[in-house]
C-alpha cells in the first residue's frame, strides 16, 4: 500500500479549506451569519457538528471540522443583548516554522481571492530574532513576529489574520471574521456598563 506524502495530505486539505472560505464573506463562517444571538449562532455549530469547549470573558469556544480539517473557533458576543460580533478561526498548532509559513501564505492567498487585495500585511521579526534562525516559533511565543494582513468586505466588515502562539514550540493561524454593525453594538453596550459601573 503506497502512503501519501505529507505534503499533499497538506496541499488537499488547503484545498478543501479554500472550497469553503471561498463562499463566504465576513458576514458568515462556514454558512453561519454574524451579528445574531449567541444562542442561535451556537446552536448553528452544532448542528454541523461542532463540539462544545468552553466560555472565556464573552467569547464560548468549539471545536469541529470544516472541509475535512479541524478548527477551533471562538465565538466573541456583546455584553448585553449576546450578539455574536466576531467568529474567530484557529487553525490545530503545528510545531514545524515551515507548515506554519506555508499555512500562512495559503491563507493569504483565499483571503486575498475572496476579498481582493489586503489593506495592510506586514511581517518582520523584532531582534535578537530572524527568520532562518531555528527560534521563529519562540519569536511568535515572545511577541517578536510582528505578522498581520487586514482585509475589508464590501460592507465594510474586517477580515485580519495573524499568526499565534498555543504552547511552546507551537504556532498557528489565526483569522478572525468581524461584522461592522454587531461590533458598533459591542462598543456601545461596553460603554454603557462602564458608564453604570464608574
Amino acid at each position: 500500500m503506497q502512503t501519501c506524502d505529507p505534503m499533499k495530505k497538506f496541499f488537499l486539505l488547503v484545498l478543501l479549506v479554500f472550497l469553503t472560505f471561498s463562499s463566504l464573506s465576513a458576514q458568515s463562517f462556514n454558512g453561519v451569519p454574524l451579528g445574531r444571538g449567541l444562542s442561535e449562532t451556537y446552536q448553528s455549530f452544532l448542528d454541523k457538528g461542532f463540539k462544545p469547549l468552553r466560555s472565556v470573558d464573552g467569547i464560548r469556544y468549539l471545536v469541529g471540522s470544516v472541509a475535512g480539517d479541524k478548527y477551533e473557533i471562538g465565538l466573541v458576543y456583546t455584553p448585553i443583548s449576546k450578539k455574536v460580533w466576531k467568529i474567530v478561526v484557529y487553525t490545530m498548532p503545528v510545531f514545524s516554522w515551515d507548515l506554519l509559513k506555508y499555512q500562512h501564505a495559503k491563507f493569504k492567498e483565499i483571503l486575498t481571492r475572496n476579498y481582493g487585495e489586503p489593506s495592510s500585511d506586514f511581517w518582520f521579526f523584532q531582534r535578537p530574532y530572524y527568520e532562518g534562525d531555528g527560534f521563529e516559533l519562540q519569536a511568535i511565543r515572545k511577541n517578536a513576529l510582528l505578522s498581520a494582513v487586514f482585509f475589508q468586505d464590501s460592507q465594510g466588515n474586517h477580515i485580519y489574520m495573524e499568526l499565534e502562539s498555543y504552547q511552546i514550540g507551537q504556532g498557528q493561524v489565526c483569522v478572525s471574521y468581524e461584522n461592522s454593525t454587531a461590533q458598533e453594538l459591542n462598543k456601545a453596550e461596553t460603554r454603557k456598563l462602564e458608564s453604570s459601573s464608574f
